[in-house]
């Protein structure tokens, strides 16, 4: 195994609860853990990122499948049991640090993590927001954030502005008994998958981006009001009958589909002098 040099002095006695403090819950079913792994795509050709790897469950089941094994761990105090627990295993590179400021491996990878809950939404918009993206991740969140990044039963600002660049799917639940300390919330796996054709065209991706936050911003009651001032009244009418949604309806009952259907017929359909004055000054490219 190989590793960074770790800043931390080596007689620091760490707080045994700031891991809780990080909102993490361990998987301890290890049994759970690699059939998890087992069900996944990865393979021998794979490098995995693994964030926040803890105690190690997750670490030791990837090392069996995957070819490397990058594992980025910030508590001081698991990252020195993981050297020694890891130590054997010359497919897993072991770093400590924080995986937000951690440069992702350069060539193609995938992710595979039990990430602390309560810093969910901020990791995956990290993951899914640089440059160099994953080809596919499979994530242990709370069940309730899940549903949200996959738009499940009603969209949210979060699925309408990644879904057109990685589908987005709830795999099995993980009961709460397969964790400790036992969480008091629903948790399941979320597969996140790159899409090898995005929905929307690189050269309109900030365009979009734009279009979809302003729906979502203020206070207005409903799109058809958010949007009058770019939409005609009879433009709208039209609009809703074709794709299906109530002219009333709110941005988060819209459909994926329905809100690309929007975003298309305003590229097409509307001066691009009126859309750049309602929706701002454009620039650069990508989701």
């Amino acid at each position: 195994m190989s590793h960074h040099t770790h800043p931390y002095n080596s007689t620091h006695r760490p707080n045994p609860h700031r891991s809780i403090q990080l909102g993490q819950n361990f998987l301890v079913d290890r049994g759970l853990v690699s059939r998890l792994v087992m069900e996944s795509t990865i393979g021998r050709d794979d490098v995995v990122l693994e964030i926040g790897p803890g105690r190690g469950a997750i670490t030791e089941a990837l090392a069996m499948k995957a070819g490397k094994v990058v594992a980025v761990e910030k508590d001081p105090a698991l990252y020195r049991l993981l050297r020694g627990r890891m130590a054997e295993s010359p497919n897993v590179e072991l770093h400590f640090g924080d995986f937000r400021r951690f440069p992702v491996p350069a060539r193609d990878y995938k992710v595979f993590a039990n990430i602390p809950f309560n810093m969910t939404a901020h990791i995956v918009r990290t993951l899914l927001g640089r440059r160099h993206q994953p080809a596919e991740a499979w994530l242990v969140v709370q069940r309730e954030a899940a549903e949200k990044f996959a738009g499940i039963g009603r969209s949210s600002l979060f699925s309408v502005l990644y879904a057109p660049w990685f589908a987005m799917t709830i795999g099995r639940a993980i009961p709460r008994e397969a964790f400790s300390p036992m969480p008091s919330v629903s948790v399941a796996l979320l597969h996140v998958q790159r899409r090898t054709v995005p929905l929307v065209e690189d050269c309109h991706a900030v365009l979009y981006r734009r279009f979809a936050t302003y729906g979502f911003s203020g206070w207005k009651p409903n799109l058809r009001i958010a949007y009058r001032d770019l939409f005609t009244h009879v433009q709208w009418k039209r609009l809703s009958a074709d794709l299906g949604f109530a002219p009333d309806a709110t941005c988060t009952q819209l459909t994926l589909d329905q809100w690309l259907g929007l975003f298309r017929f305003m590229v097409r359909g509307v001066p691009e002098l009126k859309w750049r004055s309602v929706l701002g000054t454009l620039g650069g490219a990508g989701p």
